[in-house]
């Protein structure tokens, strides 16, 4: 069995999402057939830290590894849809990633799931000023870690800066712009854990003190975007958002408790163009922190695409 990632749909709002924006700052593609390939890199890694004493750490990281994947995807008006497989299936068998992302004039909306139960476990011991010891490394199959966000940002400056022209030919940027954006965001984080090897699980239970987690988080914060227009043919893109995370806890054995966080976004990418053809890479970057009883969790997620497509116009290529 080959684990296949990623059923991607994305919805753009069509003409309203270019209602009332500037023309000599945006130009839409709303009504033409977008093609395009794309290759995937992305890591996923999840890590409980436990401080030992003032200069010693213990570490135990559940990671996806490196993942590699190739696809592509097509749009026209309001939908977008793409298919990725993946080029190292024995890592990436098992799990499971989503995400969608719709626009409508100044809101912003993504929503992204990661159903994970094939992982890289490592605990390692750190001390300062050392290189860190592997303790235990095993592959995770049997246990279940379900991560899911939905965010919303509102982009004050929506008619003149598109926020999406640095990663996608939908809306194009012709003048340099950028925007304030307030952002929030919902979160549901769930680890079930009691089928962890036996040479993992009686370690990594006396650590961390438990065998399940939930984890309901608050996100909120603000931060600014802004494209860069270097020519007709080139444009840079990069949006930085950092949040103020609260979140509600539940572990089993059972203990209910609330902690504040940090959570940050990060996008930059470079977008080529020449009449019908463009070309760009993007990266991403999703970090979350906060503590859970005694240890420090921090789940992070970063990928970089890179694509290359053309912009057919439907209604002239059947004339």
């Amino acid at each position: 069995m080959r684990n296949w990632f990623l059923f991607l749909c994305l919805l753009l709002s069509g003409k309203s999402l270019l209602a009332q924006t500037d023309s000599n700052y945006i130009e839409s593609n709303y009504g033409k057939v977008v093609p395009k390939i794309i290759s995937t890199y992305k890591t996923q890694n999840i890590t409980f830290t436990t401080r030992l004493t003032d200069s010693t750490l213990l570490k135990a990281n559940f990671g996806t590894g490196s993942l590699f994947q190739l696809g592509g995807a097509i749009s026209y008006k309001w939908i977008n849809a793409g298919y990725s497989f993946s080029l190292n299936p024995d890592h990436s068998r098992r799990n499971m990633d989503f995400r969608f992302s719709s626009g409508y004039r100044p809101f912003q909306i993504q929503f992204n799931l990661s159903y994970l139960r094939n992982l890289d476990y490592t605990l390692s011991f750190a001390q300062t000023g050392k290189l860190s010891d592997t303790i235990i490394t095993n592959r995770e199959n049997e246990i279940s870690i379900i991560t899911s966000k939905l965010k919303v940002d509102y982009v004050f400056n929506y008619r003149k800066y598109s926020y999406s022209a640095g990663f996608t030919p939908v809306s194009r940027q012709l003048k340099s712009a950028g925007s304030f954006i307030v952002s929030g965001a919902f979160s549901n984080d769930r680890f079930s854990l009691d089928h962890l090897s036996e040479s993992t699980k009686p370690a990594f239970d006396s650590i961390n003190g438990f065998t399940n987690l939930m984890v309901n988080g608050f996100d909120l914060g603000g931060g600014y975007g802004y494209n860069w227009v270097i020519n007709k043919h080139w444009i840079i893109s990069a949006i930085e958002i950092p949040q103020l995370g609260f979140n509600f806890m539940r572990t089993v054995p059972e203990k209910y408790f609330f902690t504040a966080g940090f959570v940050n976004h990060f996008k930059a990418g470079f977008i080529y163009t020449n009449k019908r053809f463009f070309t760009g890479l993007s990266a991403y970057s999703l970090v979350t922190g906060s503590r859970v009883k005694t240890s420090t969790y921090n789940n992070a997620y970063n990928s970089v695409l890179v694509y290359c497509g053309w912009i057919l116009d439907w209604k002239k290529s059947w004339l």
